[in-house]
């Protein structure tokens, strides 16, 4: 995604899963796996395989955004596999400062019980300074985790679309390799990560309008999946495209 981005093509990136002619059938598809994913890790691998055959025509065989078809089971959960596991590394350092933050933030509050019940008859002024302490350093962490967020929400796609330009699981972790690409198209990525953010706010906050209504409460199980779905393709063609752009710089510089 180069930086003269225009309404035109926001207009022609939104629409494009509607202009395939067997798009109702895609949909139910992957709405109905995504559904699955929920529950079971195998769905899940499959629609980041799914995300794999779209991002890989655009950035190998430089297609229009388009969506793949549903036919080749064993290879959507192969190349799902990859982008799964890239996710979820990247994502554990992020998953295991949180759960430290809560782990540490409850062992403050426990040991601020433990030291009430030593010394009933004479509170120590810890007793009340524990558990404050701990509040704010659980804000202070979550505030971080905020930050390291954001900050991997704008690399990891480079990554991911690095894997994807190779086929190969370990170039995520080649981080000289993408990061080069990152950094020719910086101004790219980050509209891409702009744009996708948008998008999903505007998508929630569509939800939260529907909750007000008793037909919308019927309809946003439904809604979720197609919406998820449907961001899951619109996203990834983005970042795809962003990738790309990065490369023709970085071929350009060079």
């Amino acid at each position: 995604m180069t930086t003269s981005f225009t309404s035109d093509d926001f207009k022609k990136l939104v629409a494009f899963p509607f202009q395939d002619a067997d798009w109702k059938n895609k949909f139910l598809i992957g709405s109905l796996v995504l559904l699955a994913g929920y529950l079971l890790l195998i769905p899940i691998a499959l629609i980041y395989g799914y995300a794999f055959q779209i991002m890989r025509g655009i950035i190998v065989e430089k297609r229009e955004p388009f969506m793949p078809a549903w036919d080749d089971w064993g290879k959507l959960f192969g190349d799902g596999f990859k982008l799964l596991g890239v996710y979820l590394v990247y994502s554990l350092p992020l998953l295991l400062f949180l759960c430290g933050s809560y782990v540490a933030l409850f062992g403050l509050i426990a040991g601020s019980g433990v030291l009430a019940e030593a010394s009933p008859d004479e509170p120590s002024p810890l007793v009340a300074l524990v558990p404050v302490l701990g509040v704010f350093g659980w804000i202070a962490c979550l505030g971080l985790v905020f930050v390291f967020a954001l900050a991997l929400g704008l690399v990891m796609p480079a990554a991911l679309s690095h894997v994807v330009a190779t086929n190969e699981f370990n170039a995520a972790f080649r981080f000289g390799e993408w990061w080069a690409i990152f950094r020719a198209n910086l101004a790219g990525f980050v509209l891409a990560f702009v744009v996708v953010l948008a998008i999903s706010v505007a998508f929630n906050f569509a939800m939260q309008i529907l909750y007000l209504t008793i037909i919308g409460c019927c309809f946003i199980p439904f809604l979720l999946i197609f919406m998820g779905f449907y961001l899951l393709l619109v996203s990834n063609v983005i970042f795809a495209q962003a990738y790309r752009d990065g490369v023709e710089k970085l071929a350009w510089s060079g």
